[in-house]
Order: structure tokens, then C-alpha cells, then sequence
């Protein structure tokens, strides 16, 4: 019901909540605004009940834009769908592309949505964007190479291909997955990389790594730290993808994400997409039980390379 008044009355919505002086929008000429860039369909829709001439792209936002969950009728609920088809007549269906960084990386059809690339991140850039956001030197990634990228343990089920249908002990088996995973590594320290969502009690668990506190950007660290000899484990999180994508930089990645016996929604298409981008696509590492986790760990921290490693 909140989001059906928005959508009814979506100037209101956008003077409580412009960061700019609202006088910049105009809503008398419609015609000064020809192009939308958002992240959210439900934004574009706000901003297409106004300005009804304007071209939508859709700007990246992590994976979800790869796997297609950005633009994807069918994972949006039944309400959002009649009321996008009965009161809005298929507006918050006209995408006319997308900004990404990686265009092989994309599991959804180009030819009816046109990918438009995004620029890779130069050195100049990334010394502006430290300014603006206050980047602190962070010492703990000087000497370590290996970085568990945290998540919140019960938001993994979003990504799942049929959430609802899981195990109700799936929170329970993705932490003993990670305790197996981090208690593995026995020569080599680990950083773990809280996410911003993630509770205390998600990474209290082991004594042999070192938590991130800095709070800095993780894209401004990858920048600094992430080299070909890095070592990131995720189950399947956008940071991971963060080196290649924003500085063209290939660090080995270790992803959990087919131990939790769970299908994760277009997972293995984007992994695939992105070991197509790889110069070395065995450095994309996606074990699929524990017994093979094991060996991979062993093979990293012995520095032993995994040209035989096929996936």
C-alpha cells in the first residue's frame, strides 16, 4: 500500500527524500529530462510516472545485475507485477539498457536489453574518490593475502534460486561451512572483511583471523592490496567480482557457494562469465564438496599453481 501511494503521488516521495535542492527538478517540463539512470525499477518507475519521454538504463549494482535479478519480472512478488501490468501498463518494463562493467559477464539476453560499458577505474580516479570518502591506511592488509569477504549468513537465502523452498537449518549449515573453511588455513593469516549488514555474532567465530575494523571502502582497498597473488573466499559476493571488474586485476577466488547444497540463482553462469574474462581461469575456484575445498586450501597455501584445476 506504501509503495502504490508512492507511485500514485511520486513527487511527494521525491521532495521528502532528494539529497539536492528540490527546485532542480523540473515537473512542469516534462521534456527536460530525456534519460533515467537507476539502480532500482521501482525508482525508474517513480521517475517514468513523471517524466514519461525518458529512455531508463539501469546502472550496475553488483551481481544482481549480471544475474538479472535487477530487471527480472519473475522475482518480483505477484503485487508488484499487476501493478506494474494494471496501473502502469508495463511502465517499469521499459529498460533500454544497462551500465555494466562487464558485458561476457551478463546471463540475460543482449539483444533485447543493450549492455553499455562501463570504464575501468584509473589511479587518478581512485585518489579522488579516497578524498571523498576519508580512506584510512590500513595496515592489516600489508602482510596478509587472504580475505574472507563476510556476508549476513540469513541474507544468503535471497540469493538462492527458490528461497522459500530451503532448509530451515540453512543459516546453521553456511556457518559451518565458513568455520571449515577459515579453520582450514593453517600457514597463512586471514582478514575477515565484515559486510556493512553483517551481525557480531556472524564473525565471531575462530581465533585465527583478523578482523577489518577501518571500515573503508572495500573498493578503495582492492585497489591498493587485492594483487594476483590475493586470495579471496566468498559464497557469492559482489566483491569478489570488485578487482576484475573495477581494475582489471585477477586474484585467486575461492567460492562457497555449491557446498551449501542450494542452487544460488544464475550463479554458475556468472562465474562462468567471469573466468571467460580471466587470463588464468583456473584461478576461479568452486569446489564442490568438502573434500575438494580441503585439497584446493592446501594447494594455496603451499603457492602451488592450479593450472589442473578445471571446476
Amino acid at each position: 500500500l506504501e509503495k502504490i501511494k508512492l507511485i500514485l503521488l511520486p513527487e511527494l516521495f521525491l521532495k521528502k527524500h532528494s539529497v539536492y535542492d528540490f527546485g532542480i527538478l523540473d515537473f512542469k517540463n516534462k521534456s527536460n529530462y530525456k534519460v533515467i539512470i537507476t539502480q532500482s525499477l521501482f525508482y525508474s518507475m517513480l521517475f517514468k510516472r513523471i517524466y514519461s519521454d525518458a529512455d531508463v538504463y539501469m546502472l550496475e549494482e553488483g551481481l544482481s545485475s549480471y544475474t538479472t535479478r535487477t530487471i527480472s519480472r519473475k522475482r518480483r512478488n505477484t503485487a508488484y507485477n499487476l501493478l506494474n501490468k494494471i496501473l502502469f501498463r508495463g511502465l517499469a518494463d521499459e529498460i533500454k539498457g544497462q551500465l555494466l562493467y562487464e558485458e561476457e559477464i551478463f546471463t540475460g539476453d543482449k539483444s533485447t536489453i543493450p549492455i553499455n560499458k562501463l570504464p575501468k577505474i584509473d589511479e587518478d580516479e581512485t585518489k579522488v574518490l579516497k578524498a571523498i570518502f576519508g580512506n584510512q591506511n590500513n595496515v592489516i592488509y600489508h602482510n596478509n593475502e587472504v580475505v574472507y569477504l563476510g556476508v549476513p549468513l540469513s541474507g544468503l537465502r535471497g540469493l538462492l534460486k527458490n528461497p522459500r523452498k530451503c532448509k530451515t537449518n540453512f543459516e546453521k549449515n553456511c556457518e559451518d561451512i565458513l568455520h571449515c573453511t577459515l579453520r582450514s588455513f593453517l600457514k597463512k593469516s586471514i582478514i575477515y572483511r565484515k559486510h556493512p549488514l553483517e551481525k557480531e555474532r556472524d564473525i565471531d567465530i575462530t581465533e585465527n583471523i583478523c578482523i577489518d575494523i577501518e571500515n573503508n571502502m572495500w573498493e578503495l582497498e582492492a585497489a591498493d592490496f587485492v594483487n594476483e597473488d590475493s586470495i579471496l573466499i566468498s559464497f557469492f559476493s559482489t566483491a569478489a567480482f570488485t578487482p576484475k571488474l573495477l581494475y582489471g586485476k585477477e586474484p585467486y577466488l575461492l567460492f562457497l557457494y555449491k557446498l551449501i547444497r542450494e542452487p544460488v540463482f544464475h550463479a554458475d553462469q556468472v562465474v562462468d562469465g567471469l573466468r571467460r574474462c580471466y587470463f588464468r581461469p583456473e584461478k576461479i575456484m568452486v569446489p564442490e564438496t568438502i573434500t575438494e575445498l580441503l585439497t584446493l586450501i592446501e594447494g594455496l597455501e603451499r603457492g602451488e599453481a592450479v593450472e589442473q584445476y578445471e571446476g
